[in-house]
């Protein structure tokens, strides 16, 4: 059961999808959605322009970068109290919680890209914004690195709130150890949900039958599921968007591919497609 979800806040008119998304979801099992804002470190702004920078100057750019710093915050505070009320949140900063939807917002001091891999293992969930990753390079390299380097699931929310999640949810698998990764972590919201569906996309290395054996396993949970074969033309991910939609689904799970090192990350094509196009809020695990 999903107990504590964490939506990180850029304190742009993105915030609102996710933080609504996260409320949603957490509405079923009276979860805890807690509110983050990374606030740059107006120093770290210093060394993009070089030395032999005067201190005016320098004193000048930190007290700029402070300042937007603030803005954003003020923004990012008033959406998600603006959300939580509209959700009936209870105020609760502290466990074990008054056992119903409740919520908190914080605020810490680092790079996003660092602080959100760490925050995010202390979370049953992460809510991010494709939106927010399209429109600010940093929010996009810190979902990029939570994905890989948090453990925990990652919900990818839509562009708009959608009137239902979870209640069919689509699985795209391929008999990957993140893909089984995804499955597990997920699997208090499949055990919630009205009907499950495993797709499967046929390529060199999986095969049309891959989803029959995860379809056994879940109903050793109690999970009823059936299979749904596609075999791409182009875009695994694309493929398996258009299918999940086509069943009906209102959340896609997946596992989230690619690897972390030092400061660089590849994520795969999959994964790629899915941080940057629309359509269904979608559930990654690495």
């Amino acid at each position: 059961m999903l107990k504590t979800i964490l939506v990180p806040l850029l304190g742009a008119a993105a915030d609102d999808a996710a933080v609504a998304t996260a409320f949603q979801l957490a509405r079923p099992s009276g979860a805890h959605v807690e509110g983050l804002f990374v606030r740059a470190d107006p120093r770290d702004a210093i060394p993009l322009f070089g030395e032999g920078v005067s201190g005016a100057l320098v004193e000048e750019i930190m007290q700029a970068a402070a300042a937007e710093g603030t803005t954003h915050a003020t923004a990012a505070r008033a959406l998600f109290a603006r959300l939580a009320a509209a959700a009936g949140a209870t105020s609760a900063a502290d466990p074990p919680g008054p056992g119903r939807l409740s919520s908190s917002y914080r605020e810490v001091t680092g790079r996003a890209e660092q602080v959100l891999p760490v925050e995010g293992r202390l979370a049953d969930l992460l809510v991010m914004s494709r939106s927010s990753a399209k429109a600010d390079a940093v929010y996009a390299l810190a979902l990029e690195t939570a994905v890989v380097g948090c453990g925990r699931p990652m919900l990818l929310a839509a562009d708009q709130p959608r009137p239902t999640l979870g209640e069919t949810v689509a699985i795209a698998w391929s008999g990957s150890r993140e893909s089984a990764v995804a499955v597990s972590l997920a699997l208090p919201i499949l055990a919630a949900a009205t009907r499950v569906v495993v797709l499967t996309a046929e390529t060199s290395s999986t095969p049309a039958a891959a989803g029959d054996a995860l379809v056994r396993h879940l109903a050793w949970h109690g999970i009823e599921a059936r299979t749904v074969r596609t075999k791409p033309s182009g875009s695994v991910g694309q493929a398996l968007m258009a299918q999940a939609i086509d069943t009906g689904a209102d959340l896609l799970v997946m596992g989230g591919y690619g690897h972390s090192r030092l400061r660089e990350l590849v994520l795969g094509g999959v994964t790629r497609w899915m941080i940057d196009h629309g359509g269904l809020p979608v559930l990654v695990a690495h």
